[in-house]
Formats: C-alpha cells, structure tokens, sequence
C-alpha cells in the first residue's frame, strides 16, 4: 500500500521549512531590515538556501541516508561553521572569507550527498 503524499515522513516539515525560507527571502529583498544588518547577517539567507535536502527529500520521496552517513557528512560542515562563528570574534577578516567559503562548499556538499544518496537509493529500489 503506498501511504498518500500528506502521510510521507517529513512532506510538512518541507513546507515549513519552504515558507520559512521564502518569509525570510522576502524580509531580505524588501528591506524590512536595514541595509547594514543585511550585511552583517547575509549568512543567515545563505543557511535558508542551502538547506534544501530537508525540502527536496521529503518532497521527492527519496529514501534518507542511513545514520552514519548523515552523522560523518553532517561532522565537517558544524565544526566549520563553528569555527567561523569563532573566527567572528578572534580571526582577521581574510581568514573569516576563507572560512565562510568552506562553510558554503561543505554544506552544499552535505547537501548534494544526501540528496544524491536518497536518489541512489530509490534507483536501487526500482530497478
């Protein structure tokens, strides 16, 4: 029996998560905030655009990565991240940049291997 769109674990956390980032994309494009706390705490949009495996998954219907995948791909992309919320406060700005371009490439990696794993999974499943 295939369970209906609505009952798929994880499909209205995915809308949650698509109206949060659309809410906050439009707080940013509007200028609700000012132009200085836009840039201060760009990151913040960069975070809501990247975390697209928590809407295409679900959404998708692909299968989730086992636990030990999810835990070793998820290590590198917190530690960096608090690495650069570290380096904020301690860290010149050039070594900020590098650190924030890591960041972005780790949890776009993060990402694209969870994502590439469901579809894996699901090929796996069907043929």
């Amino acid at each position: 029996m295939k369970e209906s769109f609505w009952k798929r674990k994880g499909v209205k956390t995915a809308f949650v998560w698509m109206i949060f980032d659309l809410l906050l994309l439009a707080v940013f494009f509007y200028g609700v905030f000012s132009r200085g706390f836009e840039e201060a705490n760009w990151l913040l949009l960069l975070i809501a655009a990247i975390n697209t495996d928590r809407i295409i998954v679900p959404l998708a219907d692909l299968s989730e990565p086992p636990g030990i995948f999810t835990f070793f791909t998820g290590v590198i992309p917190a530690g960096v991240f608090m690495a650069y919320f570290v380096s904020l406060r301690e860290g010149t700005a050039e070594g900020q940049n590098m650190l924030l371009m890591i960041l972005l490439i780790t949890l776009l990696l993060w990402n694209g291997a969870n994502i590439g794993w469901g579809i894996w999974e699901k090929k796996k499943k069907t043929g």
